[in-house]
């Protein structure tokens, strides 16, 4: 059995073709898709500074200031990363002409177009 959503994508993007076939850049789109899982878990955290264990209603004022930290330092880092990838790539996918388990976890609106790649896969 394999746990955490990562290494699961890792196992089943190269076996669907949302991975590149190569060592060196599977382990690439597994290190992207680790840095969406960080910035995923800081979005949580927003709502949840002091702890998972507390309410929200319990640690709402260090969740408003968590939350303005979070969109003006945190925030920009990351997608100021992923859009130099994007740019630096052509401007579509994290990792060059092809759509990786990366970039539909970073932009799930991009699971629309994979509806024809599943048939055909």
């Amino acid at each position: 059995m394999i746990g955490q959503t990562a290494n699961i994508l890792l196992y089943l993007g190269s076996r669907h073709a949302l991975a590149p076939k190569a060592e060196a850049g599977k382990l690439w789109v597994h290190q992207l898709q680790l840095t969406v899982t960080d910035f995923v878990l800081e979005v949580h955290d927003t709502h949840h500074p002091l702890g998972p264990s507390l309410y929200y209603e319990d640690q709402r004022a260090p969740a408003k200031k968590r939350t303005e930290e979070f969109w003006q330092q945190r925030v920009p880092k990351y997608l100021g990363y992923f859009e130099g990838l994007l740019k630096s790539n052509g401007g579509f996918y994290l990792t060059g002409r092809r759509v990786t388990y990366a970039d539909l976890s970073l932009f799930p609106d991009r699971w629309k177009g994979c509806a024809t790649h599943f048939r055909t896969a």
